[in-house]
This record gives structure tokens, sequence and C-alpha cells, in this order.
């Protein structure tokens, strides 16, 4: 009732007295911190420093956030180009969208002089193109895709189409089902009789 906080007995109340001067001097190491810890009123403060160590724990088992990992990815494969490793650091600063969109075209402007962009869609095309230019540099994916080729204007295409299809559907059709001019016939000479 009066505010002061009660530990656990046979020093309930933490009081330093005559009479439970000699407990406190001959009780064990941790007990008599707990003490004077209560005495001192630091309770709280060692109840605040573990909340906080726990904290710590949690924030320090989240995953980075992707933006980070992937502007320390950047800033490390620009670390030879001063302007736009700048621009990567500031763009890792900022807070605002447009802020770091800015930082990160003028960082890929550092990086690829080529780039003339003004906006991020433009920025982001360009860059694309030179990746894809570089690709086809290393591998040659266009010399390996056939090029389409249209039909001469003397081949009439419809007709041909429609004879492939009636044929496909009639060959997948059972023998019973066919024309009686398409079914297998017994041949002619099989069926003759010799005229002697």
């Amino acid at each position: 009732m009066l505010g002061i906080p009660f530990g656990e007995p046979p020093l309930a109340a933490p009081v330093l007295l005559q009479h439970n001067l000699r407990y406190v001097l001959s009780t064990e190491p941790q007990k008599r911190a707990e003490y004077f810890r209560a005495l001192l009123e630091l309770t709280d403060l060692d109840l605040v420093r573990q909340a906080l160590n726990r904290a710590k724990g949690r924030v320090s088992a989240l995953p980075s956030l992707q933006r980070y990992v992937e502007l320390d990815a950047l800033l490390t494969t620009a670390q030879q180009n001063a302007s736009a490793s700048a621009a990567v650091r500031r763009a890792g600063t900022s807070s605002e969208v447009a802020a770091v969109s800015e930082h990160l075209m003028a960082a890929a402007r550092a990086l690829v002089p080529t780039v003339t962009g003004t906006d991020a869609p433009a920025v982001i095309a360009e860059l694309q193109a030179i990746r894809a230019r570089a690709e086809e540099q290393i591998f040659p994916i266009g010399g390996l895709t056939p090029a389409t080729v249209e039909a001469p204007p003397a081949v009439k295409v419809a007709p041909l189409v429609e004879s492939i299809r009636t044929y496909t559907s009639a060959s997948h059709k059972p023998t019973s089902r066919l024309p009686a001019s398409r079914r297998c016939s017994t041949p002619s000479w099989h069926t003759r009789t010799s005229g002697r």
C-alpha cells in the first residue's frame, strides 16, 4: 500500500536494517545481488533491459528487407564507379519513392553512359535492350530461330489445309464408318475365278 515492492522471504521488505544485515552478508552472491537490486529499486530497469534484449533478438532474427538486399548487391556491383556507388548510397537512405527512382536512374547512367532515358520505364527498357544484346553476343539465339516465310501467292493454302483436315479426320475413324469407296475391299484378282 505504501508503494514499496516486497520481495521473497526471509527479507520481504527491501530495507537494510541492523537485524537483517547478517543475512545479506552471509547469503549467496546471486540472492545478495537480487536483494540490493530490490533495495535500490533496480528491478524495473532489469525488466526493461530483459525486454530490450528479447526485442533485439527478435529483430535480428527477421529477414532483411528485399529492397536493402538488392541495394547492397547493386552497391557491390557499382563499387568501381564512384558516382554510381554514391547514387546507390543516396537511394538507400532516401525514403521517398521518387527520390529513390531518381538516384537509381543516376546510378544506371553512371554505370552505362549510353543510357539516355529520363524516366524509370525508359531507363529500364534501355537496360533490358542492352542486356539482350549482350546475351545475343554471348549465345546468339537469333541464329537458331527459323525465319517465318510466307507461302508464295500462287499457292492456295486454304484448300490444302482443308484436304489435310479431311484426311486426318478420316484416318482416325474405324473402317466400318468409312464410305464404301474408301473401305479396303478384296482385290479383284483374288475373287476372280479362272475361266479355264
